[in-house]
């Protein structure tokens, strides 16, 4: 008996690439997000105690500059729990 194997041919998965590549890009925004988000942390941190100090305390007060409130986010993040089928509001 001759058996003849015949092969299959699968499409070649580029899903996993485009997922590294995906994933690269959240890490890289993530990694911009908490750089600008220190950089705002010591800007804050500067200007404020930057007019406590003479003489621009002077000039701080007759221009009416006040000290700045650092962010808070307002509402905590909510995590969906997998398998309702809905999208977060």
């Amino acid at each position: 008996m001759n058996a003849v194997f015949t092969a299959e041919n699968y499409p070649e998965l580029q899903a996993n690439e485009q997922y590294t590549i995906l994933m690269d890009e959240v890490t890289g925004t993530q990694n911009r997000i908490a750089v600008a988000r220190g950089r705002y942390i010591d800007a804050i941190g500067m200007f404020n105690i930057g007019i406590k100090r003479f003489p621009a305390n002077v000039f701080a007060g007759f221009f009416g500059f006040a000290e700045k409130d650092y962010y808070e986010a307002e509402t905590e993040l909510v995590t969906p729990q997998l398998g309702e089928g809905t999208l977060p509001q």
